[in-house]
């Protein structure tokens, strides 16, 4: 699944067994949110509770292109992105966000795009082409970080990387 926020008011929402579940925390409970339009899990998320973003997924047989916007009470369709991809990265805003790596049978890519606020464009290619990173939804869409990761199927890396906005280091 996915998540967005901090500590004090944050969103969870998908994952293996409960697709279309959301649960909102206040930083003391949690509740039951609205659920989201097409389940899935292994996508890339950023936002906030009551602004966030969930992109692409994995749905057995199939990676998704969808997007989702939660606006705080209910999921909404957003922008397609351009490569469907699972276990990617995410993080930004609703309206500045960012989806980098991620799997697509039979290797992992290296692919990252933006999102602003209503379509997925083109970024700058990460250096390492990696999946189900450490800690890869920490940032701003011109200010993120990429840390570690799985380079293939029972193969991980410790690399970490700095997107700009426009290129990664």
């Amino acid at each position: 699944g996915g998540g967005a926020g901090d500590q004090n008011a944050a969103v969870i929402f998908g994952g293996v067994n409960t697709y279309t579940c959301t649960e909102e925390y206040n930083g003391t409970s949690w509740a039951a949110g609205g659920a989201m339009i097409n389940g899935r899990y292994a996508g890339g998320a950023g936002g906030s509770q009551n602004a966030a973003f969930y992109a692409t997924g994995y749905i057995s047989p199939s990676t998704k292109t969808c997007n989702e916007e939660y606006d705080g009470s209910s999921w909404s369709s957003g922008g397609a992105l351009i490569t469907g991809r699972y276990a990617l990265g995410g993080g930004g805003t609703q309206n500045a966000g960012i989806a980098f790596n991620g799997f697509v049978a039979p290797a992992a890519r290296n692919v990252t795009e933006e999102y602003n606020g209503s379509s997925w464009s083109t970024g700058g290619s990460t250096i390492n082409s990696k999946y189900a990173m450490a800690a890869g939804d920490m940032g701003l869409q011109n200010s993120i970080l990429s840390v570690g990761g799985l380079t293939s199927p029972g193969s991980f890396t410790k690399t970490t990387e700095e997107y700009n906005g426009t290129s990664w280091s």
